[in-house]
């Protein structure tokens, strides 16, 4: 079954459910999650069907596939390169994800699987290639283009273009993997279509001291979000500081770029 599998797919739930209580550490955080005060339930959740019934599917594959990601770079979590770059992309996914609820649009899960994947292909270099690749990644840039620029001398190819290829290698929507392809790209099609939303989301994070590097001509947090249509801008009234502690208090740890 595929991880996008949706019902219309002839998904069933206790099948997932089942393939989910299979793993103890993902059934745990599934059922911590659904029993947070985000959701704000009078009773206790006590099964993953359960679960799974209150999150909703969009969300419980969100959770699972960060679930996979924290598995996937397991081995390297005590380096502050990759871990730098890991928190990049959970704060991409949280601003994202709050973008579109304060919006009001439907697809706020979705919004932070596509935030969480949109930099895949530098993870992957990481994992594959770090002792070539992490010195890249400490070098200070003129601009997030230079460092894409500086991975494309180095291989041949840069973090965007090995994230298609993961994307379409793994099965992901076409639409995650134009993403991660896309998103230091300039905006383009309508202002607020998912991939218009992780590149602002992306620079967003960095400027909040998010950055998977470090670049002398980035542009402020004022910039970006006076650059979002109007609607959006008027709706999505987080300040700078107080974005940064929510992502801050999602994510479980603070910037160290």
């Amino acid at each position: 079954m595929s991880l996008f599998s949706s019902a219309a797919d002839g998904f069933q739930l206790d099948e997932l459910a089942h393939i989910l209580n299979r793993d103890p550490a993902f059934a745990a955080e599934l059922l911590q999650t659904a029993n947070s005060p985000l959701f704000g339930l009078k009773s206790s959740i006590h099964t993953v069907t359960r679960a799974i019934i209150v999150l909703g599917i969009e969300h419980t594959k969100a959770l699972a596939i960060r679930t996979a990601m924290q598995i996937y770079l397991k081995d390297a979590s005590d380096d502050p390169v990759l871990q730098r770059s890991w928190l990049h992309s959970l704060a991409c996914a949280e601003i994202a994800s709050l973008m579109m609820t304060a919006c009001g649009q439907a697809g706020n899960d979705q919004s932070y699987t596509a935030g969480l994947l949109h930099d895949i292909g530098r993870l992957a270099l990481l994992q594959a290639f770090r002792a070539r690749y992490v010195p890249l990644l400490g070098r200070e840039y003129g601009s997030a283009a230079d460092a894409v620029e500086a991975e494309r001398q180095i291989f041949g190819f840069d973090h965007c273009q090995a994230g298609h290829q993961l994307c379409l290698l793994w099965n992901f929507p076409p639409e995650i993997g134009q993403i991660a392809l896309q998103h230091h790209g300039p905006d383009s099609g309508r202002p607020n279509s998912l991939l218009n939303i992780v590149r602002t989301c992306c620079r967003l994070a960095d400027c909040l001291s998010f950055a998977s590097v470090q670049s002398d001509n980035q542009p402020t947090y004022e910039e970006l979000s006076s650059a979002l249509p109007t609607e959006m801008r008027a709706r999505f009234d987080w300040s700078s500081d107080q974005l940064r502690e929510r992502v801050i208090e999602r994510t479980g740890t603070a910037g160290r770029c």
